[in-house]
Order: structure tokens, then C-alpha cells, then sequence
């Protein structure tokens, strides 16, 4: 990815990360956080990769995070100066609870 690319990517996670502090709301305490960002080859469609704990709280929660996709769009647009706002996409990121379940794995392994 090139600097550009990357330095664009950086700044829509801070504003995406911004928004979603400020515009999302959270039941019982939940947190969100924007772990990735990745922009396809001409920055037209952001896919913004978000990690929500607890984890039970999770589906819920992303389900209804998935309606505020045109709306982090316009937060965006004066944010980023841009004449082309790319589209953004929610996925959830589940790359932390697959870490913790293999590190609970191993950790069971080596007691016995």
C-alpha cells in the first residue's frame, strides 16, 4: 500500500473511531474499536474492521452498528476533504477471540 493510501486509511480510522465513540449507542458499557481499516485499490469502498467487547454483547451490537454505514459516511465527508468519499463497510473482527480460545488451547495443553 502506498503512503498516500496508508496516511488516508489511518485518518479514516481515527474519524470512524471518533464517530462511533460519540454517535454509537453502547448498551451495558460495551466498546467498540476500529482495528482495521482497508481501502480497495482507488479508495472507493473502506472496509472498516471493528472489535466489540464483551463479547456477548457483540452480534447485537454489530447488527445495529451495520445501519450507521451511510451515516459514518456523511460524519466523514467534511472531515476527510475529499471530492470522493469512499463507501464504508462494517465487519466485525473476530481475530481477538480466536487469539484468547487458542491461547486458552495451548494454555490446557501444556497443564496436561
Amino acid at each position: 500500500m502506498s503512503y498516500h493510501k496508508e496516511q488516508f486509511a489511518r485518518q479514516i480510522r481515527r474519524d470512524i473511531s471518533e464517530f462511533l465513540e460519540n454517535n454509537i449507542p453502547r448498551p451495558n458499557g460495551s466498546f467498540i474499536s476500529v482495528t482495521n481499516v482497508a481501502l480497495d485499490d482507488r479508495a472507493i469502498c473502506a472496509d472498516i474492521f471493528v472489535s466489540i467487547f464483551p463479547d456477548a454483547d457483540s452480534a447485537k451490537l454489530f447488527k445495529e452498528l451495520r445501519f450507521y454505514e451511510k451515516e459514518a459516511r456523511t460524519f466523514l465527508a467534511p472531515r476527510l476533504q475529499r471530492r470522493l468519499i469512499p463507501e464504508i463497510k462494517f465487519h466485525l473482527d473476530d481475530s481477538q477471540s480466536s487469539r484468547i480460545g487458542l491461547e486458552k488451547l495451548l494454555e490446557n495443553i501444556k497443564n496436561e
